[in-house]
């Protein structure tokens, strides 16, 4: 495991790079892209697992801090989606230099999933994609988060209080700053309106029993890409609030994403 910086100098990314641990390393690398806020959090442990465990099988790993993100350069309320997807090409970029792979595969979650997607549309170099529980709509994901807000607030000490607006739009979402541009940028996503698809494989994964939830398949099928779907019955980690040490880890799926990678690379 080796922590590093990259990008440029006015916008420093945070990253980890896994090198394979068996002698026969593949010719693929692998990005993750963390999901947003709290959420990115609560998944810390869950993506740091699938980091170690495709090392393991011989896969150059690299996970990373969007700017305003992390131990990334910028404050937090400095980042948005034009932001973000830049910040994965540039780690796309830097692993193929760092561990002279052709090939890169990207591994998302929630909105860091949507941003892969969306970064994976615009480039030629990206060979597969992870979806976990994508956000497909935008302006849905923004009303889930506000609703996450008031949630907590009327747990504590503030169940009379409101969702407070800075002069600029900006608003606080457990503790992570939305402003109003993150908002604009991530309301205007709809993965189901796009013009254009990847060509690649896709791994789709889903929580089971959601209604309407296959329709970014049929999408991406259409579009030419060649997607399979998943339907784990598993915890939504990205929304425990546990401490660190016990935030669970969902063995079955991150074993489902290395079986699905080693196949196809």
């Amino acid at each position: 495991m080796q922590p590093f910086y990259f990008g440029t100098q006015e916008k420093l990314l945070f990253g980890i790079y896994h090198p394979p641990l068996t002698r026969a390393d593949r010719d693929t690398g692998v990005v993750l892209c963390n999901p947003f806020g709290s959420e990115a959090i609560y998944a810390h442990r869950a993506f740091r697992q699938v980091a170690v465990r495709l090392s393991r099988v011989g896969f150059h790993v690299l996970r990373f801090d969007y700017y305003g993100c992390g131990d990334s350069a910028g404050e937090g309320n400095e980042g948005d989606v034009d932001q973000w997807k830049k910040d994965i090409s540039a780690a796309i970029d830097e692993l193929k230099n760092r561990a002279g792979v052709s090939r890169v595969s990207l591994v998302g979650l929630r909105l860091g999933a949507t941003l892969g997607l969306l970064v994976a549309v615009e480039r030629n170099d990206v060979e597969s994609l992870v979806l976990w529980e994508p956000v497909v709509k935008g302006k849905k994901y923004i009303e889930e988060l506000v609703n996450e807000q008031e949630g907590w607030m009327e747990k504590g000490e503030f169940s009379e209080a409101t969702i407070a607006k800075q002069d600029d739009g900006t608003v606080e979402i457990i503790g992570f700053a939305l402003t109003s541009q993150m908002r604009l940028g991530i309301e205007s996503i709809n993965l189901l309106s796009l013009e254009k698809g990847t060509g690649k494989r896709l791994l789709i994964i889903r929580k089971s029993g959601e209604v309407g939830d296959q329709s970014l398949f049929k999408t991406l099928k259409e579009l030419g890409s060649f997607p399979d779907y998943s339907d784990l019955v598993t915890p939504r980690l990205w929304l425990e609030s546990q401490e660190s040490d016990r935030v669970v880890v969902p063995n079955e799926l991150l074993e489902s994403i290395i079986l699905w990678l080693t196949r196809n690379h």
